[in-house]
């Protein structure tokens, strides 16, 4: 999200994680780049674009729509274990490993 972090007991958050959640993940041809979850999807591609390194290989990406942020997160982690993306570590077997790609 953009604007900062929010924290578990700030108004700003329980207004949003009742909210529909979208399940993101950018591509470079075939190979999943990133998963991410967010309720504020334009603020977080624009983030994105503007930070990460990863950004200019992306070639497509695709979303799905959860009805809140409990349902959302549990989409992604499930993506990012299936697809293990090369600049996701949260949730992936990499991280357990300790190491990272």
């Amino acid at each position: 999200m953009s604007g900062g972090v929010l924290s578990p007991r700030s108004a700003a958050h329980f207004r949003l994680k009742d909210k529909p959640h979208y399940v993101y993940q950018f591509w470079s041809d075939t190979t999943c780049l990133y998963v991410g979850c967010t309720a504020q999807p334009a603020g977080r591609i624009a983030s994105h674009a503007s930070k990460q390194p990863w950004w200019r290989k992306v070639t497509h990406f695709s979303a799905d729509v959860h009805p809140d942020k409990e349902t959302g997160l549990i989409a992604e982690a499930a993506l990012i274990h299936e697809l293990q993306p090369e600049w996701n570590w949260l949730h992936t077997e990499k991280v357990a490993l300790g190491r990272r790609a």
